[in-house]
């Protein structure tokens, strides 16, 4: 009897909400938007990894104790790095006002997974500084605004997706839960925190 009355229930929903056509498109519509967000999260992944190579060949050679070595060697792709997460967030945020007619499920967690890639790669290629950002003053300085402006386009980001897939942020906490320690020393712990938070250094 309560597999007969959850089902019983179940159709009724499903025509209740079929006759409501705002519902069905607004439904549809983030379908679409959820597909399209993957896409853009994906092609910045694939941006991110060949600057990640850049910024650790850059590590390499560096003087940290120099200011004209960092400012030769690292800025340029850390700038690199903050452009395409910018570029993203503005792509996500021209999601918000998108119609389409596009009949994809929508999957909450193929989006999640996306947005925790990327995060990941970003943390990839900025972790080695985690070992000067304490000790040596020079980092801050010259490197600070850059990585605090990248911190803040990663919010923008994962801001934005939160508002067009309900229920993403909280699978990307877990997904990225063993990298609390990574995120708060780049000055990135608001977004497991709470994913909403500001972000600076």
């Amino acid at each position: 009897m309560r597999f007969a009355s959850f089902f019983t229930l179940g159709a009724t929903a499903l025509t209740l909400f079929s006759s409501m056509p705002g519902a069905c498109a607004a439904a549809i519509e983030q379908r679409d938007t959820a597909s399209d967000a993957i896409s853009i999260l994906n092609g910045a992944t694939a941006q991110v990894t060949p600057i990640k190579a850049k910024l650790i060949a850059a590590y390499a050679k560096t003087d940290f104790n120099n200011a004209a070595s960092i400012k030769t060697n690292v800025l340029p792709p850390l700038q690199e790095l903050n452009g395409v997460l910018a570029s993203t967030a503005g792509k996500i945020n021209a999601l918000k006002g998108k119609k389409t007619n596009s009949k994809r499920q929508i999957d909450t967690a193929a989006v999640a997974a996306a947005l925790a890639a990327l995060i990941r790669e970003v943390v990839a290629a900025l972790q080695p500084l985690l070992n000067f950002l304490s000790s040596i003053a020079l980092i801050r300085l010259l490197l600070g605004g850059t990585l605090a402006s990248i911190g803040a386009n990663l919010n923008t980001i994962a801001l934005g997706l939160g508002v067009l897939v309900a229920g993403v942020l909280q699978i990307v906490r877990t997904l990225l839960a063993d990298l609390t320690g990574a995120l708060s020393g780049l000055g990135l712990g608001g977004l497991l925190g709470g994913l909403l938070g500001g972000i600076g250094l």
